[in-house]
């Protein structure tokens, strides 16, 4: 009940992708937004080239993502999965304890209509997202902004 996406928090995992791999889908690892377009809220997602963390205040999106042409997400491959909000409007991603992408200049707000309603390995509506048809484990939500080194760390830990 005291999560709130305006304050710093990190979410942090690690993910065992899906036998295939789509090039058109976005397979959803955890979503607490109202509206999958603009938010508000977050939504972390995977796809065969590309991890990202979107965010929003209802009226824009921002992403924080890792750059296609230099990640090769592939099938049945255990990875780990980290996104980072320091609440000042900043926004990073890690595979494997590596940056892969990052976002300044975030407005983010906390939805209204789905308070409580966190959706893991979902997406909250039909024809959004897929939902993830792999394996989520470890999953864990910090409220503060874990930095490069913590995340590292965590990336070790089997």
């Amino acid at each position: 009940p005291s999560f709130d996406v305006k304050s710093p928090f990190s979410v942090v995992a690690f993910i065992k992708t899906p036998p295939t791999l789509h090039p058109s889908r976005q397979y959803e690892i955890v979503s607490f937004i109202d509206n999958l377009s603009k938010g508000p809220g977050f939504r972390l997602l995977v796809s065969w080239r590309m991890f990202w963390l979107y965010m929003g205040d209802g009226d824009q999106l921002y992403m924080a993502r890792s750059n296609t042409s230099k990640l090769d997400i592939t099938p049945e491959q255990w990875y780990h999965v980290a996104a980072v909000y320091d609440g000042q409007g900043n926004g990073q991603v890690y595979l494997n304890g590596l940056l892969q992408g990052s976002c300044e200049g975030i407005q983010v707000k906390m939805p209204e209509f789905r308070k409580l309603e966190l959706r893991i390995g979902a997406s909250s509506e039909q024809g959004s997202g897929y939902g993830f048809e792999g394996c989520i484990s470890d999953l864990r939500f910090y409220d503060l902004a874990l930095n490069a080194e913590q995340i590292a760390a965590l990336a070790q830990m089997k």
